[in-house]
């Protein structure tokens, strides 16, 4: 993958970051649900374009545990864009709270299994290929910590207490904008 091609994954990682947080503000402080799954929707997309220029700068040196870490955060972040096209396009503004409260429709069998699945591949994902970048040393381990604390209860969101919630998402978001900082502001060498 070019030079310029990881700069631009960058970017997409830094404004998912960005919208991942800001839209989560958007359902907690003015109760705009639509909003809110419309930010995490188009945050999603960001994230699988810039999940690939994660994984492709750094490929040589995160070997096979950074490979499936990549592959699973990838399934794990494409499933969770089909559960936003659902939750933001599909259900009526009116009723999508109560649906996806732990407690609703959206979350009992099979769907709570789906959710449960694709949860825990995402967390897999994102913990394999946190702790390969960590591994091989690159300048934004930090951040890729920040992003293995902050991914079980980003993930696990609709099942968490809020607290725990936004402490998960803004480790998760902060991380995942580092990261996209830091392949953006690389210089060609």
């Amino acid at each position: 993958m070019s030079h310029k091609t990881i700069r631009w994954s960058g970017l997409c990682l830094f404004a998912a970051a960005l919208l991942l947080i800001a839209s989560r503000g958007f359902d907690v402080i003015a109760g705009q649900w639509t909003a809110f799954q419309t930010g995490q929707l188009v945050g999603a997309l960001l994230l699988l374009f810039g999940l690939v220029g994660w994984y492709s700068r750094q490929s040589n040196n995160v070997g096979l545990m950074g490979l499936i870490g990549f592959a699973l955060a990838f399934i794990g972040t494409a499933v969770f864009v089909g559960f936003m096209i659902v939750a933001a396009l599909v259900m009526p503004a009116g009723s999508a709270p109560t649906l996806t409260n732990p407690a609703g429709q959206f979350y009992v069998n099979p769907t709570a299994a789906v959710f449960l699945l694709y949860a825990g591949i995402q967390i897999l994902g994102f913990i394999l290929l946190s702790a390969a970048t960590m591994r091989a040393k690159v300048p934004s381990r930090w951040a890729a910590l920040l992003v293995l604390i902050g991914i079980a209860p980003t993930a696990l969101s609709p099942v968490m207490p809020t607290v725990i919630d936004w402490i998960g998402r803004v480790l998760f978001s902060v991380g995942i904008g580092w990261l996209g900082w830091a392949m953006f502001a690389e210089t060609d060498n």
